[in-house]
């Protein structure tokens, strides 16, 4: 079925995650490309990582039905899915005891083969409000100001204000849509200079106070990596087991 409607389930150029020809180097290659393209002109680069907390579990099934059809996919593989998702049901396994089956209302299933297409077709709105805000980082013509792997989100712009916007639009579309982003999970970046102290970035509200951490060039973020490849996808994609070495404000 996914070799009949892959074409129909077509995602965003800057969603990354989980396509033919493209992998976790090639959002690598994007972000570090953007960074060095503003800092070479003298620009220092704000980058974000929003962690969506349990994104699949919480994907509106309804909703992506909705998404679906504005799409105009194909009405059998939409028949298909509603067939599938009105009629599943888990149940809570305990001591070789299995509870009473509920029905589960939410979610793309973790692992299914469809899931990360279905997902990625849930946020593609996010990286059109994205495009159309006006504050990320452009190249020429190419909006690079949100990147994206599957559940993972990476935000880039020139000022902490034009952050912010960046951050208030998935803000807004996580509201709309039920997508919970963690703000102790979040990282922010800044690349080029010193961030001054009196700019604040907020996640969810006013309570909420992003982490920040300063680097000069995107080479000394290499670098606080232990120049390991794993290691630097791990920083890229926010990953708070690693640690830094760098400062952090």
């Amino acid at each position: 079925m996914l070799s009949i409607y892959r074409k129909d389930l077509k995602s965003d150029h800057l969603q990354f995650g989980f396509k033919r020809d493209n992998s976790c180097s090639h959002a690598l290659f994007s972000l570090s490309g953007s960074v060095r393209y503003y800092n070479k002109r003298g620009s220092k680069v704000y980058y974000a990582f929003l962690d969506a907390s349990k994104a699949f579990d919480k994907v509106l099934t309804y909703d992506l039905i909705t998404k679906l059809i504005n799409r105009r996919v194909p009405l059998a593989f939409i028949r298909i899915l509603v067939s599938w998702y009105s009629s599943l049901h888990c149940a809570v396994i305990w001591n070789s005891i299995v509870g009473v089956p509920f029905q589960v209302s939410c979610c793309v299933r973790q692992g299914g083969i469809l899931s990360p297409l279905l997902f990625a077709v849930y946020v593609d709105d996010l990286i059109v409000e994205l495009t159309k805000c006006g504050c990320g980082l452009n190249i020429g013509s190419v909006f690079t100001g949100a990147l994206l792997y599957a559940d993972d989100i990476a935000l880039l712009a020139c000022s902490c204000l034009g952050l912010q916007k960046l951050i208030n639009v998935c803000m807004d579309y996580g509201l709309q849509w039920d997508i919970c982003f963690n703000p102790s999970k979040s990282q922010i970046i800044c690349f080029g200079g010193r961030h001054p102290d009196k700019e604040l970035l907020y996640i969810g509200g006013k309570t909420s106070l992003c982490r920040l951490m300063c680097v000069t060039s995107i080479s000394q973020l290499w670098a606080c990596a232990g120049l390991n490849v794993l290691n630097i996808l791990a920083v890229i994609l926010g990953a708070t087991q690693v640690k830094l070495t760098c400062r952090v404000l």
